[in-house]
C-alpha cells in the first residue's frame, strides 16, 4: 500500500466493463460526485452487462461520505406474491421454466419464467440513493445509459460467454430474442438467413431502443412510473394472466432500506460491509477474525494453505451452527447466493467512495413490454429458498451473499471494493482484504494474487500454490470462478479484475 494519497483531478472507477467505467468517469468530469457516478454506472451496466444485471434485478450500495459517514442501501429483491391469494382466490403453485446452464465443470438446472420473478429493487434503489446523496440532475445521470442503449453496444468476449451460458433464457421469449438473438446466418446488421434463432456472439451489437425510450421518461417521472404507474399495472396484469405472482401490491409497497453497515475492526483498521439479513460480509469478517489469531505467513506455501483451509472449515462450521439456531427459531437461513452478478466501485476527488453490487440472477426471460427490461428469476433459485419456493413471507427481503465493502486502514487509506462470483464472493473479498490490511500489499498485487476457495470437499486453487495438500484441486489458469474484485483506493490506482474482464479508469 502507498503511504501518500493520490490527488485525483476527478476520481477513479472500476467495473466489469470498459464502457461502464468510462460512463462513471464522465459523470465525475461533469461535476458529479461518487454517488452520481456509481448510479450512472448502474444504469449503464444494465445495457452493457445485461445477463448479469438489470433494472429488474436487485442489489446493494455501500457509501462513505466526506465526513466518514457510511451507509448501506439495500435494494435487493423481495419475496413476491403479496396479497396474491387474497385478491385472486388462487393458491400460489409455481410452474417454472427449467433451464440448463452448461458451466465448464458441470451442468446446472435453474428455474426461470414468470413464476421465478421476485419483486425488483434496482430501479427503486438507484432513485432513492440519488435523492439522498446525488448532486447532478437525474436526467444527466441516466443520459449516458440512454445513449448506449439507443446506439448499441458490441458484445465483449466475456459478455458473449455469459449470453451463451444463458442461451435458454435468452431464447425463451420473442421479446428477449428481439434484443439478444439473431437468425442463424444473419450478419451483425440482422440481414441474411432466416435460420434458427441463436444468441449473438462476440463483436455483434446489442441494441435496446425500448430501454432507451423508457429511461428518457423514467429520468423525468421517477421510479413511481415503474412501481406505481402504468408499468406496474402492466407487470401485474401479465403476471396475473399467466404463471407469475408479482402483484400490484408487491410493486407499490417496495421500499429501499437504509441500513447501518456491518463493521469489523482490528489494529489494521476498520472494514464496513453488508449487514444481515445478507451474510457475505458476516462470513468474510468471521474468517478475517479467525485468521488474525493464526497470522499465516502468506498464502501460497503449504503451511499457509493449511491455515487458510482450517479457517474456511471453521467458518463453515460456525455458519452451520448459526443456521441450526435460526431453523430452531424458525428464522430464514442465510446460506444464499446470486449467480449473475456484477460490481462497480467509485472514488471522487473529495475522497467520497461507493461500492455497488447488483444481480439479475439468471434472468426470467420476461421483458416488461415497451421498457426493454428483463426481470429477475430470484424466486426460482433454490439456493435463495432453502425452505422451499414461495415458503417465505411475501413482501420481505430475500437475503444475499453480495458483499460491497469499504476498508479504512489505520493510516487513513480508503478502499472501496466488491465482487461477483456467487459463493466465491466472500472468499474473494476475504483474501483481498487480508493481503491489503495484513500483508500491506498494493491494490494491484492483492487482486492479481492467486486465489483459493473451499467448496466443502476440495480446496480449489489457482496456479501459484504449492501442490502439497491432498484435498487441493489445482486449476491451470486464473478463472472467473474465483470472483472478480473491482476496487478503487485513495492511495492506490484503481484495479479491475482480469478474471471477469474488468476495466478501471482514473483522472
Amino acid at each position: 500500500m502507498n503511504d501518500k494519497s493520490i490527488n485525483y483531478k476527478y476520481g477513479a472507477v472500476s467495473s466489469g466493463h470498459r464502457l461502464v467505467s468510462e460512463v462513471g468517469l464522465d459523470i465525475l468530469k461533469a461535476g458529479g460526485n461518487a454517488f452520481d457516478a456509481v448510479i450512472a454506472c448502474g444504469f449503464a451496466s444494465t445495457v452493457c452487462e445485461p445477463m448479469l444485471t438489470s433494472l429488474g434485478g436487485g442489489g446493494f450500495l455501500l457509501t462513505r461520505e466526506k465526513g466518514g459517514q457510511t451507509r448501506l442501501f439495500d435494494f435487493f429483491s423481495n419475496h413476491s406474491g403479496l396479497h396474491y391469494t387474497q385478491t385472486t382466490g388462487r393458491a400460489i403453485e409455481p410452474k417454472f421454466l427449467p433451464i440448463t446452464v452448461n458451466f465448464p465443470s458441470s451442468d446446472q438446472v435453474f428455474q426461470s419464467g414468470l413464476a421465478s420473478v421476485a419483486t425488483p429493487g434496482c430501479l427503486h434503489g438507484y432513485f432513492y440513493a440519488h435523492q439522498r446523496l446525488g448532486r447532478l440532475p437525474m436526467q444527466d445521470v441516466v443520459r449516458p445509459a440512454i445513449d448506449l442503449a439507443r446506439n448499441g453496444v458490441a458484445l465483449t468476449p466475456f459478455q458473449a460467454y455469459a449470453h451463451q451460458l444463458l442461451s435458454e433464457v435468452v431464447l425463451s421469449t420473442p421479446e428477449s430474442c428481439a434484443i439478444f438473438a439473431r437468425h442463424d446466418g444473419q450478419n451483425g446488421n440482422g440481414q441474411g438467413s432466416d435460420g434458427k434463432l441463436v444468441v449473438k456472439e462476440t463483436g455483434e451489437m446489442i441494441f435496446n431502443r425500448d430501454l432507451a425510450d423508457f429511461m428518457e421518461i423514467l429520468a423525468i417521472e421517477g421510479s413511481d412510473l415503474f412501481y406505481r404507474g402504468e408499468v406496474a399495472r402492466q407487470i401485474a396484469d401479465d403476471m396475473l394472466s399467466t404463471t407469475g405472482f408479482v402483484t400490484i401490491d408487491d410493486l407499490s409497497h417496495y421500499q429501499t432500506i437504509e441500513r447501518q453497515p456491518l463493521t469489523y475492526q482490528n489494529r489494521e483498521g476498520s472494514v464496513y460491509g453488508n449487514p444481515p439479513p445478507s451474510s457475505g460480509s458476516t462470513l468474510a469478517f468471521k474468517q478475517l477474525d479467525i485468521l488474525s489469531h493464526h497470522q499465516p505467513a502468506g498464502m501460497l506455501d503449504a503451511d499457509s494453505q493449511r491455515q487458510w483451509l482450517a479457517s474456511f472449515k471453521a467458518v463453515d462450521k460456525w455458519r452451520n451452527q448459526q443456521e441450526k439456531q435460526q431453523q430452531d427459531q424458525q428464522q430464514q437461513s442465510p446460506r444464499l447466493f446470486s449467480r449473475g452478478t456484477t460490481h462497480v466501485s467509485v472514488i471522487d476527488k473529495e475522497g467520497q467512495c461507493a461500492a455497488m453490487t447488483t444481480s439479475n440472477g439468471e434472468g426470467s426471460g420476461y421483458i416488461v413490454p415497451n421498457t426493454g427490461i428483463m426481470l429477475n428469476n430470484m424466486m426460482g433459485e433454490d439456493d435463495l429458498h432453502p425452505h422451499g419456493f414461495y415458503a417465505s413471507e411475501a413482501g420481505t427481503r430475500i437475503a444475499s451473499m453480495m458483499s460491497p465493502t469499504i476498508a479504512v486502514s489505520d493510516d487513513g487509506q480508503v478502499i472501496a471494493m466488491g465482487s461477483g462470483g456467487s459463493k466465491r464472493i466472500r472468499t474473494a473479498i476475504t483474501q483481498v482484504l487480508w493481503q491489503l490490511l495484513h500483508q500491506k500489499r498494493h491494490l494491484v498485487d492483492a487482486i492479481r494474487q492467486p486465489r483459493m476457495h473451499f467448496d466443502g470437499e476440495l480446496l480449489q486453487c489457482e496456479p501459484g500454490y504449492e501442490k502439497s495438500l491432498a484435498v487441493a484441486n489445482h486449476w491451470q489458469q486464473q478463472d472467473m470462478y474465483f470472483g472478480g474484485v473491482h476496487a478503487v483506493s485513495s492511495h492506490d490506482l484503481p484495479v479491475a479484475d482480469n478474471r471477469r474482464e474488468g476495466f478501471s479508469v482514473y483522472q
